[in-house]
């Protein structure tokens, strides 16, 4: 095909491009979509309302792209800065999951990450890692953040998540395997951390350089653990002074997981709490009294969720009612502890400011405290109730 041909297709009718673009589009990929924008004005305008901006939302993420579109999409990026397109403007959060099948693989993926990083996408401020691969060794973490970690002076927010359906007992064998690999990513860690705002953990395991590294996340707002074996990381929570949303989910409930419960009420600043167990034990695995005195601390707090913890009891409702009067959204769900005859009530109890609550799965619940809630609640717009109220006879 001569030039000449070449240079005819970008004088086609555009009801002859629109066609052709919209016939082909499903089987085109991604990057023949983005190469395509880039022929001339008229390609852009067709080309760019067949690409789904959602792409860009989870970008790079290797279940999106084959490796080929891997090694295309940075250069066509780098392209489209060049030609003042919109494109950089769209990735707000990246990926970070390379799927390879050998060392060659390997590096086509961390040039990848590299070159967006490179390019300084504006609105790029968030990374998902995701260390399930068990092709990872310590030398492929090593070659990766060396790489990466000088190119992240923008980033906000890390969610680093482990291998989905991880057991107990998976988690600490790959905690073994991989000790080293850990080592680099608590230093990585480190370097990110003066500009976090966000940090999550899923499916792994946190160890003492995970905690040691998150104690310089001076300016972390959001922390989310979810299902994952942490060390003690209560005093880490009193390095993190500007935390306001502290997220933790667990399997079983221990002493540590408490401990941090009762450590985050003790911020002054914090707003949103949620707490979640799988699977509790048979006593309060710390006194009751120590949650009450540390929710003294929590003046500013609108969100809370405890799920399946003995925390709950109507000690702890009591304080609540006094202490939470900022509270808007509370769920009290899966405590068999919460009865509800021994809350003090008086005038200072209760919540004036609450729209929703939520007492799913406690089964033991009586009635008369329901209806002092609503009086203690005037706002209240949804009330979440256990099974055994769901008979029609509450109003």
């Amino acid at each position: 095909m001569s030039a000449k041909t070449w240079s005819d297709w970008g004088t086609l009718p555009l009801e002859v491009l629109s066609m052709i673009l919209s016939n082909f589009h499903r089987r085109l990929r991604f990057a023949d979509l983005l190469a395509s924008s880039m022929v001339c004005r008229e390609w852009y305008v067709q080309a760019r309302r067949l690409i789904d901006d959602r792409i860009f939302q989870n970008f790079l993420a290797s279940d999106n792209y084959v490796f080929e579109d891997i090694q295309r999409i940075p250069s066509l990026l780098a392209k489209s800065k060049r030609l003042g397109l919109d494109f950089l403007n769209l990735i707000e959060e990246m990926t970070i999951c390379p799927v390879f099948a050998d060392d060659d693989e390997f590096e086509g993926f961390v040039e990848a990450y590299a070159t967006v990083l490179h390019l300084q996408p504006p609105n790029l401020t968030r990374l998902q890692i995701h260390l399930g691969n068990e092709n990872l060794t310590p030398e492929y973490f090593r070659w990766l953040f060396d790489r990466l970690e000088p190119l992240c002076g923008g980033i906000r927010s890390v969610h680093f998540r482990g291998h989905t359906g991880s057991t107990i007992s998976t988690l600490f064998v790959n905690v073994i395997r991989h000790y080293a690999s850990v080592s680099r990513l608590a230093v990585f860690l480190r370097s990110v951390a003066p500009n976090l705002e966000t940090l999550s953990f899923s499916n792994m395991s946190l160890d003492s350089r995970w905690c040691n590294s998150m104690s310089a996340c001076y300016s972390l707002r959001e922390l989310r653990i979810d299902g994952a074996i942490v060390e003690n990381l209560a005093p880490v929570l009193g390095f993190l002074l500007n935390l306001s949303k502290f997220c933790y989910t667990c399997e079983h409930e221990g002493y540590w997981d408490a401990a941090m419960v009762i450590a985050a009420l003790s911020h002054p600043r914090l707003t949103d709490l949620t707490y979640e167990c799988t699977h509790s034990l048979d006593e309060p695995t710390v006194p009751v009294e120590a949650l009450c005195d540390a929710l003294r601390q929590c003046p500013l707090l609108e969100r809370l969720k405890l799920s399946g913890t003995l925390l709950v009891d109507d000690a702890f409702l009591s304080a609540l009612l006094k202490e939470g009067r900022e509270l808007k959204h509370i769920e009290l769900e899966w405590s068999n502890r919460l009865v509800g005859n021994a809350v003090v009530w008086n005038r200072e109890a209760g919540w004036p400011r609450a729209r929703t609550v939520s007492l799913y799965g406690c089964d033991n619940v009586i009635w008369q405290f329901l209806h002092s809630m609503q009086v203690a609640c005037p706002k209240l717009e949804i009330m979440k109730l256990p099974d055994h109220m769901l008979d029609g006879n509450f109003v």
